[in-house]
């Protein structure tokens, strides 16, 4: 559409983007940078290079200033010892002004069918035309009257069409769209590059808002999210297995974990979002669940007499089968959303990229080290101590054995 419409003489083509992927998604671009300062015409300077600049880049498409070009306005500047000569205030020479160019309402004109219409008394349009009919406009004054031009000044100079505060300061904007292939972080990476290479007077600041900005707050929230994950299902392992250093043993499948989810984000092209971070919190629940068969089975044989070994060895292979089945079923259950295309579809297709990469890539790995590491910290758990009267020696691997009886020979 671009090219088609590129070709249309004298066109000023201004195309906006919307990302499936941002809830709410409305007409303003993803990327935006506002330039703050005290002087709008240098701030217009330069938001204008920071423009040219940026719509060089290729990681950016669509760069278009907000400011507008400004239009002309009349102002009047009165000259106060003339005032004073004529006895008449700034006030009366608004007002006049006032009805003069833009109308006084003078009554209600009322017809035959109950219509009415506001009456507004002003000069016509040829009269109030050019700049030198508004001098001539005479002021009654104490002294007779005069024209306006013998009480200061007229000018004609440039004017904003509109004026835009953030913070109460004084702001023009510049959006951008993001080029095919670009993520979020990359664009503004550009940005960031062609301000560090042109940077703004003393005085003048900028600020990279839009998506950016949003995605900026939202991960602040989720990181906060996943750290409350992270100690809750800390607390309900440590209640399951009634210990309080094996939870730590599965809470490192959450790294493997993670490591599945940004391999499965590179390998399918997927952007890290909203979404894909809301997938990574869900994981911090489903990847547990291969280590949580493992090590409770485990913890049941062990109790049975087994040491830490011979337990592991066997709940392996009892578990094997279960972890399995699991783990294909939810990868086979995200495969139509992985897949998808059309609307929504950066909705789905980051959450269930996440999804599938984490748990393949934490249950091969949980097989394979979380049983190593369960042995490594088993030398740390705490262990009930024997009764005193038992005659029984505790093993190393933590079985007991009977006391043997002393030897003793007959004199034969």
């Amino acid at each position: 559409m671009r090219t088609a419409l590129a070709a249309l003489p004298d066109a000023d083509l201004t195309v906006t983007t919307i990302d499936p992927s941002q809830i709410g998604g409305g007409a303003t671009a993803p990327i935006q940078v506002q330039i703050s300062g005290p002087d709008y015409a240098e701030l217009r300077r330069h938001a204008e290079r920071l423009e040219d600049e940026l719509s060089a880049s290729p990681a950016l498409q669509d760069v278009r200033s907000a400011a507008e070009d400004p239009r002309p306005e009349l102002v009047f500047r009165p000259n106060r010892a003339a005032l004073a000569d004529f006895g008449v205030t700034v006030g009366q020479v608004g007002e006049v002004l006032r009805t003069a160019i833009e109308g006084t309402q003078a009554g209600v004109f009322r017809g035959e069918v109950g219509e009415e219409r506001d009456i507004r008394v002003r000069l016509t349009e040829e009269a109030r035309a050019r700049t030198s009919q508004i001098g001539e406009i005479e002021i009654r004054t104490a002294r007779g009257s005069v024209p306006l031009a013998a009480l200061g000044t007229i000018e004609e100079l440039p004017s904003p069409t509109s004026i835009t505060r953030v913070d109460r300061v004084r702001t023009v904007e510049i959006n951008a769209n993001m080029a095919p292939g670009t993520a979020l972080t990359g664009a503004v990476a550009a940005i960031q590059e062609v301000l560090d290479a042109s940077p703004v007077p003393p005085g003048y600041g900028y600020r990279i808002t839009g998506e950016f900005e949003n995605f900026s707050d939202a991960l602040g929230s989720m990181l906060t999210a996943l750290i409350l994950a992270i100690v809750l299902t800390y607390l309900v392992l440590a209640m399951i297995l009634e210990s309080l250093i094996h939870p730590i043993t599965i809470m490192l499948t959450l790294p493997l974990g993670a490591v599945g989810a940004f391999l499965g984000l590179f390998l399918w092209g997927a952007s890290m979002n909203i979404f894909s971070m809301m997938a990574m919190i869900m994981l911090v629940g489903i990847v547990v669940n291969n280590a949580i068969l493992i090590l409770d089975h485990a913890g049941q044989l062990r109790k049975q007499g087994l040491g830490p070994v011979e337990a592991l060895l066997e709940a392996g292979p009892a578990r094997l089968r279960a972890i399995v089945m699991t783990n294909i079923a939810i990868v086979i259950a995200l495969v139509p959303q992985a897949i998808a295309s059309g609307p929504g579809a950066g909705f789905r297709v980051p959450m269930a990229v996440v999804t599938m990469g984490g748990v393949l890539l934490s249950a091969v790995f949980t097989l394979i080290l979380i049983p190593v590491i369960y042995v490594k910290l088993d030398r740390f758990e705490v262990l009930a101590p024997a009764e005193e009267d038992d005659p029984a020696l505790e093993r190393a691997d933590g079985r007991h054995i009977p006391e043997l009886a002393p030897v003793t020979a007959s004199a034969d």
